[in-house]
């Protein structure tokens, strides 16, 4: 059976560094940002993640896009 994806949502998430708990570990904390447009490049959603992070006052450890899609069975 042939089955078709179509993507309907994007997110975009920035994982920052939080600096570390009692124990020393590294913390993170994510932000994630809906709306990204689906037919978005990833080159302009990187530059949107490093423009994003400029904002704040840690630093950015990882940028993940998170697609929602629906599928159908054909």
């Amino acid at each position: 059976m042939a089955v078709s994806q179509t993507t309907t949502k994007r997110s975009l998430v920035l994982t920052m560094d939080n600096g570390v708990d009692a124990k020393g570990k590294p913390v993170t904390k994510n932000y994630t940002y809906a709306g990204i447009k689906i037919g978005a490049e990833a080159e302009k959603i990187m530059a949107l993640a490093h423009a994003l992070s400029a904002l704040s006052a840690h630093n950015l450890v990882g940028v993940n896009l998170t697609e929602k899609a629906m599928l159908a069975g054909e």
